[in-house]
């Protein structure tokens, strides 16, 4: 039986590589989708890897996919010294976080 989970969030699969290639990372997607035909996800979220979203996209055409919020945190938090600019980091939080943006 088949029921209606639309709206809720469930993680389908992980995969640990430390492949950077699309198609390694597409075969995996591909064999998930295959081996699971009646998961279609309407919204797939990931880190902002682009090797990762050009596979997903790929596979899943009709699908939405986001950036993890907490992975865009960091990220920007790897790149920038966020603590000499206090109020821009605060701004930036509130954008991702919040949907607040400019």
């Amino acid at each position: 039986m088949i029921t209606n989970i639309s709206h809720i969030g469930i993680p389908v699969a992980w995969m640990l590589t430390s492949s950077r290639m699309t198609n390694i990372i597409t075969f995996f997607v591909k064999w998930v989708r295959d081996t699971s035909p009646l998961v279609w996800p309407g919204v797939i979220m990931t880190d902002c890897n682009q090797v990762q979203i050009a596979a997903l996209k790929s596979v899943y055409l009709q699908s939405w996919i986001f950036l993890c919020m907490w992975h865009v945190l960091c990220t920007i938090q790897s790149h920038f010294l966020t603590s000499q600019f206090q109020a821009l980091w605060d701004k930036i939080k509130a954008w991702v976080v919040k949907g607040q943006g400019p």
